[in-house]
């Protein structure tokens, strides 16, 4: 059965909050609360999740109180629970802090209050007369409207106050006349089954309505806003960090915000709310083989899932190399051979360093010479000159970090007879250049070009040179990178 994804208790719990604020749960999953207090018997308080960052009416709260939050739904394994303690009782000072944001405007609906106690009740007034109060938010932010429009005359103060006298005036002052003309919102682009829209530069008090295929939509009133929109079209999948056996967490980047997302890995599956743009997984230490999958859903239905995102989990045990010059059963090889050997390994598994030896017998025990070199170097030539007339075997192997080493690759020539001329000495490949799409969409895809003598060396330095969150593909040098939108 899969498991529910922990839930997080954002903002700060002091006695005076009446909510907790609860991240990454499942909409329509059930939050339980369980407030356990230093002294007296525990309580529960939670209920239905519509939105995967949403506040819970919770009782009254005493310091150092414990809250624990756990999600639950049908179908899934409950979340791992996650908890908070409560923290001391503001003073008179405590409540005395906070700002208006300013500047306020003449006409204005709703004022914006921040650095505020969460929990506490805020009310403002106007030259002694009450215009609106409101329970500041567990991010210590508020929002009050007002019972009229701002006029000529007005002069904002603030008292917030918790369970006992307010403390001094937050002083917001005389309103300014807007802009004229007002400047115009800016509405983030709607895609693909967003839930929501947000909509930005409205001056302070603003009402602003927001119109979708002929539907009017509930005015806001607030610096900045978000509205909950009809669900559009399917939405494309998660991206996956590269993945390699033995690793214990991973990022899923690229997620819609409010999206169910499910990921599956070590044959365990995983469900989350998302939000914000990336989560990050931990999981026992990935096995081989296997696939991770993950996929997101925003529109809440079986048949609006993305399509899944795969990453296949790469092998960290080092694979043995690729031997090149001399050929296996060359002849007439020079005395001081250059021994050429390529690692065939992958971002995972390509070697650190690599194990060389030759001698005159396959079992290597006879007049035997051994080197180690690291991954940047691909050939060797032995100190000791070899003898005339004889045949040699050679073998390699690759050493990766924390694995046991490859099989060994083993060849074997024949010395050239003295006197005669050697066979032309093979050439280590010099380095080319290797390019890669470094895709970090919807944000942004670029080339990036490094020089290495063999295909893993360049990909560890590709992804060494990207952002953690972005992937890399092999790609031609010559092929132009499309746009964010445009497939690759």
């Amino acid at each position: 059965m899969s498991q529910l994804g922990p839930l997080k208790i954002a903002g700060i719990l002091t006695p005076c909050s009446r909510v907790v604020r609860v991240q990454n749960q499942l909409i329509g999953a059930t939050v339980k609360l369980t407030v356990k207090p230093k002294v007296g018997p525990s309580f529960t308080a939670g209920g239905t999740a519509f939105w995967p960052d949403q506040e819970f009416a919770i009782p009254a709260l005493n310091k150092q109180d414990t809250v624990t939050a756990v999600q639950s739904q049908a179908g899934f394994s409950d979340s791992t629970p996650t908890s908070a303690t409560v923290g001391d009782h503001p003073t008179a000072a405590d409540l005395s802090n906070g700002k208006f944001a300013l500047p306020l405007y003449l006409c204005a609906k709703c004022v914006y209050l921040y650095d505020m106690i969460p929990g506490a009740t805020v009310e403002v007034e106007s030259n002694g007369q009450p215009l609106g109060k409101e329970v500041v938010r567990s991010d210590g932010e508020a929002v009050v409207s007002l019972s009229r429009e701002l006029t000529n005359g007005d002069n904002l103060k603030a008292f917030q106050s918790c369970g006992g006298p307010p403390g001094s005036a937050i002083v917001g002052g005389l309103p300014l006349a807007p802009p004229n003309p007002l400047p115009p919102p800016k509405v983030e682009t709607a895609v693909e089954c967003d839930q929501i829209i947000t909509v930005s530069g409205i001056i302070n008090g603003a009402q602003v309505t927001v119109t979708r295929g002929g539907q009017k939509l509930a005015p806001i009133c607030s610096p900045t806003g978000r509205l909950f929109i009809l669900p559009m079209d399917q939405i494309k999948p998660p991206s996956v960090d590269v993945l390699c056996e033995g690793m214990t967490s991973f990022n899923v980047f690229n997620l819609r915000l409010g999206a169910m997302v499910e990921v599956t890995a070590n044959g365990k599956t995983l469900v989350y709310g998302a939000g914000t743009a990336a989560i990050s997984v931990p999981v026992s230490p990935l096995t081989v083989p296997q696939t991770v999958t993950a996929r997101q859903n925003t529109c809440g239905d079986p048949g609006s899932w993305s399509a899944l995102a795969k990453v296949v989990v790469g092998a960290a045990k080092p694979v043995s190399p690729g031997l090149t010059s001399p050929a296996n059963n060359a002849t007439k090889i020079s005395t001081t051979p250059t021994l050429i050997f390529a690692d065939l390994g992958t971002f995972c598994n390509r070697a650190n360093s690599f194990d060389v030896q030759i001698a005159t017998n396959a079992a290597f025990t006879s007049q035997v010479q051994t080197t180690n070199v690291g991954s940047g170097t691909n050939f060797w030539i032995p100190p000791k000159k070899l003898k005339f007339s004889t045949l040699y075997f050679w073998r390699v192997r690759s050493n990766h970090v924390g694995q046991v080493s490859s099989a060994w690759t083993t060849f074997k020539f024949t010395t050239v007879a003295d006197g005669q001329p050697p066979q032309p000495p093979g050439t280590p490949p010099p380095p080319q250049s290797f390019c890669f799409i470094e895709d970090c969409c919807p944000y942004m895809r670029r080339v990036i070009v490094v020089t290495a003598t063999s295909q893993a060396d360049a990909e560890a330095q590709a992804r060494a040179k990207a952002a953690s969150n972005c992937t890399i593909t092999p790609t031609d040098c010559n092929t132009k990178v499309p746009p964010c939108g445009q497939p690759v």
